[in-house]
């Protein structure tokens, strides 16, 4: 599923930002990008739509859960968000 066609065929949309507006999307475009480089090779190893659909699942959720990212702080942005709320809490 490399080229836009068989993204569509598969009834997914596209997206891209507005013309001129190239901060639109930034954060989305930024972690698809780290999602494909990432993951390409497993995600090529797919012999169906709806294990492709699982193994991008567990992607987001490594993404999101164990994956440590440096813009903030070396940690997951699940514990991140966790210690924003609890500091938010506590003011």
């Amino acid at each position: 599923m490399s080229d836009p066609q068989s993204v569509l065929k598969e009834k997914c949309r596209l997206s891209y930002s507005r013309r001129g507006e190239p901060g639109d999307n930034a954060v989305n475009e930024s972690f698809f990008s780290r999602l494909k480089e990432e993951w390409r090779d497993v995600f090529m190893e797919a012999q169906s739509f709806d294990e492709l659909q699982k193994m991008v699942k567990k992607a987001i959720d490594y993404y999101n859960n164990e994956r440590y990212h440096s813009t903030i702080g070396l940690k997951a942005p699940l514990i991140f968000t966790k210690e924003q709320v609890r500091q938010l809490s506590a003011n």
